[in-house]
């Protein structure tokens, strides 16, 4: 005789699991078979599905418990914490439809459930997604409401931080450029001013021509440079941080080599270069800091005359100092 087994379904709409969000709900079952005979203190697989719709409609989750049941027959399933089959509990939109619970269930562990009943689940989890749904009304949540330092970095999800803001759909994001108050006037480049935007006057991007003027508001070039000083406060200053050459190129796309402008200091004015190449020709003109100009040397070593070129021949033409 194939046993029938029959289920007294008890549901407990205020059994929740997760006291923040409601996750679970409990389920009791008493079975027994067709005699009357209870399964005490036995070993059960359940499949639990459930459906959207009609008792036929739409499987949107289903899952699998395995229980004992208690000397009563009794057994009791936490509802979204069995091992899931299809989708994920926290993803059923309760206010959604109408929903159906579907039990299936295995007696002898072989993997073959008989289809027990299907029924339509009225309070529950209804109430508990009522229940999320009343626990903030519309608009109660102020800032007069929330006590100062309640809010923090460490109770936030991950990705928060002290520039960004939470967004409506719940993503960390930076704050757009129309609600961030920006220093200066218009074209001003910003910078950071002790933790807010400010704009300098004497730092200036025309958008429109692509060109940077520091001190000037109107560029005439793609890096314009307009100061009131001395000989002593340099315009532009480039400053190498070895004991090597500064330098500053210069070329176009007519070639792949270019000009270069070099220079390098000493505490011995003698070894003190400026030098004019032409790259990969390179040395030109070099200038000593004692004095001496070399047009078109083989090396950076300087005769004793105040002028010496150096001819393609290998001749040599020298100009000597005189008082």
């Amino acid at each position: 005789m194939r046993t029938i087994v029959i289920f007294i379904a008890l549901m407990f709409c205020n059994a929740i699991i997760n006291a923040q969000v409601p996750r679970t709900f409990k389920y009791q079952t008493l079975a027994h078979d067709q005699t009357g005979n209870i399964y005490s203190n036995k070993d059960l697989t359940f499949k639990i599905s459930i459906l959207k719709g009609i008792v036929s409609g739409k499987l949107v989750y289903s899952e699998i418990h395995k229980a004992t049941t208690n000397a009563s027959g009794l057994v009791e399933l936490n509802i979204g914490n069995g091992n899931f089959i299809l989708t994920d509990f926290t993803s059923i939109d309760w206010l959604d439809d109408t929903y159906f619970i579907k039990v299936e269930m295995d007696t002898t562990g072989n993997g073959t459930f008989i289809n027990m009943s299907t029924s339509q689940l009225l309070s529950v989890p209804y109430s508990l997604a009522s229940k999320i749904s009343e626990q903030v009304a519309d608009n109660s949540v102020t800032t007069s409401k929330i006590a100062n330092n309640a809010v923090n970095i460490s109770k936030l999800p991950p990705g928060a931080s002290s520039t960004t803001y939470l967004r409506g759909d719940g993503k960390w994001a930076f704050p757009p450029i129309s609600l961030i108050s920006l220093g200066g006037e218009n074209g001003n480049i910003q910078y950071n001013n002790s933790g807010s935007l400010g704009g300098s006057s004497e730092l200036f991007f025309d958008s429109v021509n692509q060109r940077l003027g520091i001190g000037n508001k109107s560029p005439s070039a793609k890096l314009h440079i307009s100061t009131s000083g001395s000989e002593s406060f340099p315009q532009l200053r480039l400053h190498e941080n070895s004991n090597e050459y500064s330098r500053l190129m210069f070329q176009n796309n007519s070639d792949p080599g270019y000009w270069m402008i070099s220079a390098k200091n000493s505490s011995d004015k003698s070894k003190e270069i400026l030098k004019f190449s032409n790259i990969p020709k390179s040395r030109i003109m070099i200038f000593s800091g004692d004095g001496k100009v070399a047009i078109n040397p083989s090396n950076e070593n300087f005769s004793n005359a105040r002028l010496s070129i150096l001819e393609d021949n290998s001749n040599n033409l020298a100009i000597l100092a005189t008082k």
